[in-house]
């Protein structure tokens, strides 16, 4: 219905959750999570989470939404920030991870002292890329395997 798309999209121009849930206003879901900047969306709900990882795996783009999810991991400003954020997106990486993915998880979390030192983070991001263990050089992410 165009009106109804008229309408959330003049209600999402905030960008806002409701425009980080409107992929449909582009019609193509990989470029709109390719496009969404974590730093316009600091703070998502664990249901629009769950809600958009549902989407993405309806339209066969799981890669491109754990791309956007660890971009949004990525920028965690404070312990509390980085926990909460992991625990609301452990689910959707766990055991969907790729190997490029799972270094590119290490990196950013290598080099962002408010994950790396934030309580219990560091050894949930291991279990989430343990099945690449004789994958990655533990050498590169000191921080993380310390």
């Amino acid at each position: 219905d165009p009106s109804l798309q008229l309408l959330v999209k003049n209600q999402s121009q905030d960008e806002g959750e409701l425009a980080f849930v409107s992929w449909f206003l582009k019609g193509d879901i990989e470029n709109h999570f390719k496009t969404l900047s974590p730093k316009l969306h600091p703070d998502l709900s664990l249901n629009t989470i769950v809600f958009m990882n549902k989407i993405s795996q309806d339209n066969g783009n799981v890669n491109a939404y754990i791309d956007f999810l660890i971009d949004y991991f990525s920028e965690s400003n404070s312990y509390n920030h980085s926990y909460k954020k992991l625990k609301d997106i452990n689910d959707c990486l766990k055991d969907r991870i790729t190997l490029q993915q799972a270094k590119k998880l290490l990196m950013v979390s290598n080099s962002n002292s408010q994950i790396y030192q934030s309580w219990s983070v560091a050894d949930n991001i291991k279990d989430i890329v343990g099945k690449f263990n004789d994958e990655i050089d533990k050498d590169e992410f000191t921080n993380i395997y310390d």
